[in-house]
């Protein structure tokens, strides 16, 4: 398909990740993914030029952002819970938990939660907010909460206001 022949030549561009991420965004729109349209081999390159990027600090915030942003767009959790596990900085973190959020998966609550300590306190307030914004995360949110496992003192106005509304309050 086009979509596939653009893929191939992205290793020629040096904002290949940007232009990716943008494709994945669009495929997403017409409920379609890039395992639907590119080769295998195709996004496992992307995918492991994109997670040597994103946790690569010798390279920009915003080459790692756009890693991120592929990133959040494939079918693993696992490279964005790696990079969050490498302590990347707070504007990272953040691009990263917003990208996991993305996914529908019931494991991503317990990739995030681990991670509490490592992560910087805007990025804490980030997960404290995909979590709630979904029924089926706000569970282990909450469970966290009660075992001490994450701190109250994270939760804004706008976190206890949101989980006061939830569904299941």
């Amino acid at each position: 398909t086009a979509v596939a022949t653009v893929l191939q030549g992205l290793s020629k561009l040096t904002n290949r990740l940007a232009l990716a991420a943008a494709l994945a965004e669009g495929l997403k729109r017409s409920h379609a993914t890039f395992s639907d349209v590119a080769s295998r081999d195709v996004l496992q390159k992307l995918v492991s030029q994109a997670a040597q990027i994103s946790g690569d600090s010798q390279q920009s915030l915003q080459s790692r952002k756009e890693a991120v942003a592929f990133l959040a767009n494939g079918d693993s959790i696992k490279p964005l819970s790696a990079l969050l596990q490498s302590q990347p900085p707070a504007e990272l973190q953040i691009v990263a938990v917003r990208g996991l959020a993305q996914f529908h998966r019931e494991d991503v609550p317990a990739a995030l939660l681990p991670l509490w300590p490592k992560l910087q306190p805007k990025a804490r307030g980030e997960v404290i907010s995909a979590l709630a914004a979904r029924p089926k995360w706000t569970a282990s949110l909450l469970d966290a909460l009660v075992q001490g496992r994450i701190d109250k003192t994270s939760f804004t106005a706008q976190h206890i206001q949101a989980l006061a509304n939830h569904s299941d309050a």
